[in-house]
């Protein structure tokens, strides 16, 4: 709180923004992509409320996945399993429904690292981007 009210943008910044960076900056890249992927569902949250799909709508509204060679789709997927399990291996991903991802970091693309069959790599930097 401020003496103006509630300041939302800040509390985003500290909580989220500056929490993503730390544990980046630290090599913490597990514990990065949680809060990252709890962010996406907090901002998703907040524009579209508690409807399903918001998370992938978010996704689709504001960033630019294709950049980072993966989908709403799988990244969603990652978000389930990440969070809930603390691997990359959804229900979905288990029936073959979805193509599992696994993260790379990297200052540069690494282009040999984009699939090897069983999982679509991305960079996680990228997706911080």
């Amino acid at each position: 709180m401020t003496d103006e009210g509630y300041n939302l943008g800040e509390l985003i910044n500290e909580d989220f923004i500056e929490a993503i960076r730390l544990m980046f900056q630290n090599q913490k890249y597990v514990s990065c992509s949680k809060l990252l992927m709890s962010a996406i569902d907090t901002f998703a949250f907040l524009e579209y409320g508690d409807i399903t799909g918001n998370f992938k709508n978010w996704l689709t509204k504001y960033c630019n996945l294709s950049i980072v060679k993966i989908t709403e789709e799988q990244l969603w997927e990652y978000r389930n399993s990440l969070l809930h399990m603390t691997n990359s291996r959804s229900r979905k991903v288990l029936k073959n429904d979805v193509q599992r991802l696994a993260f790379y970091v990297s200052v540069n693309e690494v282009e040999f690292m984009t699939t090897n069959g069983e999982a679509n790599y991305f960079n996680l930097l990228t997706l911080i981007n």
